[in-house]
């Protein structure tokens, strides 16, 4: 597949199952060894289960679906302010493409 086939859009609260199952391969793709498995996955659930309902202010998340709009990645995005410039700008905080779709240019055109 390639991104021209891809279809970016903003999230719905429709995205929730997906959301939460895709953000497992955070998870699964290793962790530091002071964080626990069980607290990071419970954490990450939590969080994308209030933003598929509301994203909050000054965030914003897409997902990236085929043309037959099956859902294959997201990224979630956030301003932020500079700790030292104390100047907003824009944070990349996740970014994540179904297993499935690895290798499809999905993780690009996000």
């Amino acid at each position: 597949m390639s991104a021209p086939s891809l279809h970016i859009r903003p999230v719905r609260p429709s995205d929730r199952a997906f959301l939460v199952a895709t953000a497992r391969r955070f998870v699964e793709s290793g962790l530091p060894p002071w964080r626990d498995a069980g607290d990071v996955q419970r954490a990450l659930e939590a969080q994308f289960e209030r933003i598929a309902q509301d994203v909050p202010q000054g965030h914003a998340l897409f997902v990236a679906e085929s043309a037959s709009g099956e859902p294959l990645g997201f990224i979630y995005l956030e301003v932020l302010m500079d700790f030292f410039t104390r100047l907003s700008h824009g944070h990349v905080s996740d970014v994540v493409v179904a297993e499935g779709a690895e290798g499809q240019g999905v993780g690009q055109a996000l």
